[in-house]
């Protein structure tokens, strides 16, 4: 039954679309002039207000168009969290130039190939990553004439004043590029427009309900969907104040809370576990966040986490990098991450799947067949006229795999999410597992093949890598596990292989455990079984290792160290 929260929903919908030149620059000079003073920042204990943040953007379009950068360019931002960093996104976007938002925990090649996927005519780097830079410019390919600019210099050529650029862009053209792991291949740069940002910005405020005296509090980089499609679009959609902390410290997290009179958060999965794992406090009811916006909260925790930090809604959201739909759980059901109708519209469906043949189920008339209450399925999501799928830059292969055509009926179109979810009363639906190359660890989506690529360029002994997903008991998401074939006769040496990894990937891709496979089938076909066996040594009878965390080293994984791992005394 439709509510004044849908009727307000639909309203925004038609708004962006009889209003085509509206966009995100609009967004932000329409809230400039109505309270320039109102703050929109509080970063390193400093505010910057709505003006400020608008004068800035205009100032970074001028100095981006004097050296060149016109409507259809990109620039690459290799920087962190803060108001600058989004000053330039909207500065660029008043161009009609389009901001690649680069993952800042790649290293080397896997930097460089992030960076070049997007093809960019230019490179901000920030002071914090200018080692990085230099360990994999040599790697990347960038668009004639591929300006390096760093960013202490482009602060100090910034004109003094500016005024915003007369160039006509339209929100159905590109606003940012993102970056997904999800897929049949490696990373893929996804176009994200302003009429979906925009409309995405709206639907948090709207069932959310953010009014403009709330304070939000982020600490996850705006390069995730989570942070600039969730956490920068609600504060600008309220047109509230956000507070950017530099990291994630559980230690700091409900001071910090209580300090800047935080209102609400947006956090994943991982982050509410360590917060519930610490030792109750007294800072655990003192702060003031009533509201969380929350990616992946686990169903045994709903409540509990509800309870002891006083929170009064956790508002679960399920979108894609893709930026296709956003399903929300407006009733705040445990465990369930979103529904599949809003406002009155149908946003998706779930379809049975075979999981032996891993493909989609269909009918004798070659329509797929919707998953009965209780099953699990795969989701697939509704693309329309004004919720696409933009397709991902210079992969019309993954593109076209992604999207499925005469679905339910002929000529429809559903984008594939390659996610299985359980469907549940009402259309509600809960998360169960992603089915691609990819797996979510310490918040983050990890492209297994690229992490078996990059074990697979440690030359010498190794013959194959395969890395996939596990399940741990105590842990949000899968750890890594990378089943590694050695040339016959040959052994790892672990202290080069520990520091081959360390210089090639992030922290978190790290595998957490190591299995040294002495078959003489293919790897790949033994996946399901590695999956289901783990790193339980009482299943698995070949060689097992664990990373531990706090010695950066294998350890070799005996029944006794995985009773420590399942007890946490040993930490991934």
């Amino acid at each position: 039954m439709e509510n004044e929260k849908d009727r307000e929903y639909l309203r925004y919908l038609n708004f962006l679309k009889e209003n085509p030149d509206y966009c995100m620059g609009c967004k932000l000079e329409e809230i400039a002039a109505k309270k320039p003073d109102f703050p929109a920042f509080i970063y390193k204990d400093k505010s910057i207000n709505y003006g400020l943040f608008d004068e800035k953007a205009n100032k970074f379009a001028c100095f981006f168009s004097s050296k060149g950068i016109k409507k259809g360019d990109v620039v690459a931002l290799l920087m962190k969290n803060s108001p600058d960093y989004l000053a330039m996104v909207v500065g660029l976007s008043r161009l009609g130039a389009v901001a690649a938002l680069i993952i800042t925990d790649l290293k080397e090649e896997k930097l460089a190939e992030d960076i070049s996927l997007s093809e960019p005519r230019m490179v901000v780097v920030g002071e914090e990553f200018t080692d990085a830079w230099e360990k994999a410019k040599d790697f990347t390919r960038l668009r004639y004439p591929g300006t390096i600019l760093f960013y202490p210099q482009l602060l100090a050529d910034l004109p003094s004043q500016a005024d915003k650029p007369e160039v006509a862009v339209k929100n159905f053209e590109p606003f940012v590029y993102l970056y997904t792991a999800a897929g049949f291949s490696g990373r893929k740069v996804v176009p994200l427009n302003h009429f979906r940002w925009l409309l995405t910005a709206e639907t948090v405020r709207i069932y959310a309900d953010l009014a403009s005296d709330e304070i939000g509090y982020t600490c996850i980089p705006f390069w995730l969907n989570s942070g600039f499609s969730g956490a920068f679009a609600a504060m600008m959609a309220s047109e509230s104040t956000l507070v950017l902390a530099p990291d994630f410290s559980v230690s700091s997290f409900w001071k910090d809370a209580d300090k800047y009179k935080t209102t609400y958060f947006l956090g994943t999965g991982q982050m509410f576990k360590y917060l519930y794992s610490q030792e109750p406090s007294d800072l655990d009811k003192k702060h003031g966040v009533k509201k969380v916006l929350s990616n992946g909260m686990a169903a045994d925790l709903f409540i509990p986490f509800k309870e002891r930090f006083n929170i009064e809604h956790i508002i679960e959201i399920y979108g894609t990098t893709e930026n296709v739909g956003i399903l929300i759980n407006l009733e705040e059901r445990p465990g369930m991450c979103g529904c599949l109708n809003l406002a009155g519209l149908r946003l998706g469906e779930v379809v049975r799947y075979d999981k032996d043949k891993d493909r989609i189920i269909f009918d004798d008339n070659g329509y797929a067949v919707k998953s009965e209450v209780n099953e699990t399925g795969v989701l697939l999501l509704k693309i329309g006229e004004y919720s696409g799928f933009e397709g991902y830059i210079n992969n019309f292969e993954e593109t076209d795999i992604r999207i499925m055509r005469s679905v339910f009926e002929k000529g429809d179109r559903y984008f594939n999410t390659r996610d299985l979810v359980r469907l549940h009363e009402d259309d509600y639906i809960e998360f169960v597992q992603r089915l691609d190359d990819v797996y979510r660890w310490k918040g983050k989506t990890i492209s297994a093949h690229q992490v078996a690529d990059i074990i697979k360029k440690f030359f010498g002994p190794i013959d194959d890598a395969l890395v996939v997903g596990i399940d741990v008991k105590g842990y949000e998401g899968r750890a890594g596990l990378a089943v590694i074939k050695l040339i016959e006769g040959e052994k790892l040496n672990w202290g080069k292989f520990v520091s081959h990894l360390k210089n090639h990937l992030p922290r978190y891709e790290i595998p957490s455990f190591i299995r040294i496979s002495r078959t003489d089938k293919g790897l790949r076909k033994n996946k399901s079984r590695y999956i289901e066996e783990g790193f339980n040594p009482d299943y698995v009878k070949e060689e097992l290792f664990v990373f531990d965390a706090e010695k950066e080293e294998y350890t070799r994984l005996t029944r006794e160290v995985y009773e420590a791992v399942l007890c946490h005394k040993i930490r991934l």
